[in-house]
């Protein structure tokens, strides 16, 4: 995920009237721009999304989304980088 898209993407779980913003939050791993792992919290909500092999996963249902996309992403991802 480049730093750059921050500016420009919002939580999936705020209501209208929220501004969804989100903040990359310590520690990430990041390489020239990119994001590689880490997660982004919601300014307004709280909800967090995780960021695996430089793809930020912003769905309402995090942890639904991991398991029934398990197999291909743990192709992809190291297991110290996936939320529990």
């Amino acid at each position: 995920m480049l730093k750059t898209t921050l500016s420009r993407i919002r939580c999936p779980n705020c209501l209208e009237g929220q501004s969804g913003k989100l903040l990359l939050s310590p520690p990430f791993k990041a390489k020239r721009g990119d994001v590689l792992s880490g997660a982004l919290a919601c300014a307004d909500c709280g909800s967090t999304y995780p960021i695996l092999a430089g793809v930020a996963v912003l769905v309402s249902d995090v942890g639904s989304y991991l398991q029934l996309h398990a197999k291909g992403i743990s192709k992809l991802v190291d297991d110290a980088e996936i939320p529990e």
